[in-house]
């Protein structure tokens, strides 16, 4: 992930139809379909539903080679927006308006989606009955997982929105990174994480498992 700060004004909004699309920073996916299944090609796109009480859950955070599925008649309002400068390909599944062709047949997407919600589901109970040092361990080690373990990653988020992630406070996510390097395993430079005993913290994030 490369780091870059979030532009000001209005989040402008793109209408996905199965092309290669440029988000700029700050851009948003809008659907002027009922669904579609995207691909990251380059950059981060964060994933979130907001509720009906304002209530915002960030649900995805997708980096180059993930795919994550948009449905505008999900209950609550589902939003994908590029942290960064970006490339998203979206599929429209055959029997949409405006269906591209591919080699992507309705039930694949379908099995693949209903797939998405039960490991989704799981993992999100699986965090919730987690504390908040194992939380944010799973957190890191597992964006260092999907972005082939470097030795330092730009986390683009701010600490809210891992926070709106995680199901924490800011001072929470705060005073956890702080301990994970009082313990050795990360050094944190602002929305620089460094590495120094990923072994552990995947060891830490493993716990989620057990709980």
């Amino acid at each position: 992930m490369h780091d870059g700060g979030a532009e000001n004004g209005p989040t402008d909004s793109l209408r996905l139809e199965g092309r290669i699309f440029q988000l700029r920073q700050a851009q948003a996916i809008e659907l002027n379909v009922s669904q579609a299944l995207c691909r990251v090609g380059h950059g981060t796109i964060v994933e979130s539903v907001c509720a009906t009480d304002g209530r915002r859950w960030i649900v995805g955070i997708h980096v180059p080679g993930c795919v994550f599925f948009l449905n505008r008649c999900a209950a609550g309002r589902q939003a994908a927006q590029a942290l960064v400068q970006s490339t998203v390909r979206g599929v429209i599944p055959s029997g949409e308006k405006g269906a591209n062709q591919c080699d992507t047949h309705p039930d694949q997407i379908r099995d693949w989606r209903d797939k998405r919600h039960v490991d989704s589901l799981r993992r999100g109970f699986m965090l919730a009955r987690s504390n908040s040092v194992e939380k944010v361990a799973y957190f890191l080690s597992d964006l260092a997982e999907r972005l082939n373990r470097p030795k330092t990653i730009d986390v683009l988020l701010s600490r809210e929105e891992i926070g709106d992630h995680l199901g924490l406070t800011s001072e929470t996510v705060t005073r956890t990174l702080t301990f994970l390097q009082g313990e050795g395993m990360i050094l944190v430079d602002r929305k620089q994480i460094t590495f120094l005993e990923i072994d552990k913290l995947e060891t830490l994030a493993a716990q989620i498992y057990s709980t």
